[in-house]
């Protein structure tokens, strides 16, 4: 990727958000873990959010 830095100085980053969207988490049927992965996924971001880690990713990452 030759072209890779010229690319990167033509980019502007911004700390403000252009839109925000939902993000789902899911599993097919089909997987016999289906229902395990959902709950150990809800578990976790539950986890994350009463500790205060979520807040501090977004914060990182300049979302909140």
């Amino acid at each position: 990727m030759a072209n890779a830095p010229k690319i990167m100085e033509q980019i502007e980053f911004t700390k403000n958000m252009l839109s925000t969207k939902k993000v789902h988490v899911t599993s097919g049927l089909k997987n016999e873990n289906h229902k395990e992965i959902i709950e150990a996924f809800n578990k976790g971001l539950n986890t994350i959010k009463e500790d205060s880690t979520f807040d501090k990713i977004l914060k990182e990452h300049n979302i909140k």
